[in-house]
């Protein structure tokens, strides 16, 4: 098996399946000193792939703005979204912002070396209660996690998640 990386370059592009790079991705962890040499082209490829089907899960992240065009591989680029230099200005629609790329890259990590990032969930235990109008099933133990419980060191990009507000991102 052979895992084919297309990167978006903010251009936007039909079919990519990450935001960052096999050699990127090595940087980061470098400058980190996290080790990934136990892990081959795949296993790498593998886990930027699955950390980029993670963010690009919008159900799960309501990123601020718009996609560029509906028919792009990933969540990023967008338009409509905000940075806070002073004046409010937009980010250009071709950028995607590091702390996004960042956030792919930690998730990568975690999938190689700590555990799969999207598993089937385990709500952890009985139901506690169930509803029938309007369906609502409520369990034991642990409820729904979200992506910002399950990883929040990857989340200095939550500041470019979708507030409801209209806010500024910082």
């Amino acid at each position: 098996m052979s895992v084919t990386l297309t990167v978006e370059d903010g251009t936007p592009l039909t079919g990519s399946n990450t935001l960052v790079s096999a050699a990127d991705f090595q940087t980061y962890c470098d400058n980190r000193n996290l080790d990934i040499s136990a892990f081959d082209d795949d296993s790498v490829g593998a886990a930027l792939v699955k950390a980029g089907d993670y963010l690009n899960n919008e159900e799960r992240f309501w990123w601020r703005g718009q996609r560029v065009a509906d028919e792009q591989g990933m969540a990023w680029p967008r338009s409509g979204v905000l940075v806070q230099l002073g004046t409010g200005a937009p980010l250009a629609t071709n950028v995607i912002p590091q702390k996004v790329k960042d956030a792919q890259c930690y998730i990568a990590f975690k999938q190689l070396t700590v555990s799969d990032v999207q598993p089937d969930l385990d709500r952890g235990g009985d139901i506690r209660s169930v509803s029938a109008g309007g369906v609502s099933v409520s369990y034991a133990g642990r409820d729904a996690l979200s992506g910002r419980d399950r990883h929040p060191e990857a989340l200095p990009a939550a500041r470019l998640l979708h507030d409801h507000s209209g806010a500024v991102l910082g």
